[in-house]
């Protein structure tokens, strides 16, 4: 997929049957290689912003496109994986054919699916853990087996809806430490939803900040610091001046919300 931006949402309007605006004129780009993240309240829509990209919400009005296909396109879901809130694997198999499992069902051959399966399972440091089945693995594992399914295709895109929410601390940050040097081995661009603004700044390139419902993109803030990134930038200044930065528009944003609540 060619072209300077690999994602573009274009003034999406989002209204579910119920009457519930989730979205109301979002725009953004997404260029190719970045890492973004999509931070909110709960119940901004940024979940289902993620589902739109990925195909499996469809807009009321305004266009996503991916790599210049709609996203529910069989040309954009070839490019694309997506990460849940939980690791959905197969509790009858193994982990090295829970990561085989989507080339498996696009056919090929049991060589060549088990061979690239073993190749990310060794990306994502579980290569002593092939055989095991995943009531054995601890959480993070679990997530580790995810993240490995969803690179087994090969994607120029990598969609995470909040992988890591229900981590312990130390866990989610060494998972952090992992998905970034999984990003700069793999080049592939990420799109991450998370409410938490600690995680965004260290994982991102850009952050997108939506407000309270309806879902808005209040601020596009730049995190100017390189990758590789290390545990010492989160003792920086510029660490703690861009969370804070962050905060200040989502506390904005409520505070905003509230008294429209208050007024209506």
């Amino acid at each position: 997929m060619d072209g300077p931006f690999t994602i573009s949402v274009r003034d999406v309007y989002k209204r579910f049957p119920d009457g519930t605006l989730a979205l109301e004129g979002v725009s953004a780009e997404v260029r190719e290689a970045e890492f973004i993240s999509l931070v909110g309240p709960s119940g901004c829509g940024k979940s289902t912003l993620l589902r739109i990209l990925a195909g499996l919400e469809e807009v009321t009005s305004g266009a996503a496109m991916v790599g210049g296909f709609a996203p529910a396109s069989p040309q954009a879901r070839a490019e694309m994986a997506f990460v849940f809130q939980e690791p959905t694997l197969l509790p009858w198999r193994t982990v090295l054919y829970n990561i085989a499992l989507p080339l498996e069902l696009r056919g090929g051959g049991t060589k060549e699916r088990l061979g690239r399966a073993r190749e990310v399972l060794d990306l994502v440091g579980l290569s002593a853990r092939a055989g095991a089945f995943p009531r054995a693995l601890s959480g993070g594992m679990k997530m580790r087996v995810s993240i490995a399914r969803a690179l087994v295709t090969r994607p120029k895109i990598l969609l995470m809806d909040e992988p890591f929410g229900a981590l312990d601390e130390l866990t989610r940050q060494r998972l952090n430490d992992e998905l970034l040097a999984l990003k700069q081995a793999t080049g592939a661009t990420v799109v991450f939803v998370t409410h938490n603004m600690f995680e965004a700044v260290y994982l991102s390139q850009r952050i997108l900040v939506m407000t309270p419902h309806p879902g808005r993109i209040a601020e596009v803030l730049e995190v100017p610091v390189p990758y590789p990134r290390t545990p010492e930038f989160r003792a920086s200044e510029t660490y703690g001046k861009l969370v804070y930065r962050v905060l200040s528009v989502l506390e904005g944003d409520a505070k905003a919300a509230s008294r429209t609540e208050v007024k209506a």
